[in-house]
């Protein structure tokens, strides 16, 4: 069996408090209590990676699944379009001017819907699957929405987005062109309402925040952005 990191709870970036229920997706309980909105992080024990080093890690999949052993799922079967290596543009004009001979960019842009959201939705909608979700749902007005979308599809599973009234049709389009229930709204704040109504009654799996003022993603999902280095 292949090591891997065990997850040991979701923590507060701010008080440092654990908590051992892995659906904690408004941010710290506690936090929150005192009037200070604070997303979780995912503690990892990765003593059972000890000795292990980026060259012993298995060639294949390329991409962000290389990396399945440090992330805060069991692996047994990701949710994959194919994301991550995505290539390293070498800026040499740029990096000239800026007499940086060894200036690159991580061009993102390949990834399956053309952005680095695809990392956290690659996650994000895995562990979905591995706990049980039956809906997912997010707020967005463009790619993290489209993400979300197209990795839903990928699982099966349905999708609710919540967006803006104002938001340009071809977007809406994009999202709906992968299967989702697009939901117009007027304000942000009534789009965060409707979509914590679905969260918090019916067991969506959000792969956004969801409450004001913002606290950032899905801490699984963000786990998957550390694959970019």
């Amino acid at each position: 069996m292949t090591a891997r990191a065990r997850v040991v709870g979701l923590t507060c970036l701010r008080c440092q408090t654990n908590f051992n229920e892995g659906w904690l997706f408004a941010g710290c309980p506690r936090c929150r209590e005192n009037g200070v909105s604070v997303n979780l992080t995912v503690t990892l024990d990765l003593s059972p990676l000890h000795g292990i080093t980026p060259e012993s890690l298995p060639p294949t999949p390329r991409g962000l699944w290389r990396f399945a052993a440090t992330l805060p799922l069991r692996g047994d079967h990701p949710i994959s379009l194919g994301e991550g290596a995505t290539p390293l543009i070498h800026l040499e004009r740029l990096g000239k001017r800026l007499g940086l001979s060894r200036l690159y960019a991580k061009d993102e842009s390949q990834n399956p819907t053309w952005s680095y959201k695809d990392r956290l939705c690659a996650v994000a909608v895995t562990h979905a699957v591995e706990t049980g979700a039956r809906v997912i749902t997010i707020s967005s007005t463009g790619n993290h929405g489209a993400s979300t979308a197209a990795y839903a599809a990928r699982a099966g599973l349905p999708c609710v987005i919540f967006t803006l009234a104002s938001v340009p049709d071809t977007m809406k389009t994009l999202m709906q062109a992968y299967g989702a229930a697009v939901v117009a709204c007027p304000t942000s704040e009534s789009r965060w309402a409707l979509m914590r109504e679905g969260v918090e009654r019916h067991g969506w799996y959000p792969t956004s925040g969801f409450v004001m003022p913002p606290i950032g993603s899905n801490p699984y999902g963000v786990e998957g952005y550390k694959s970019i280095a």
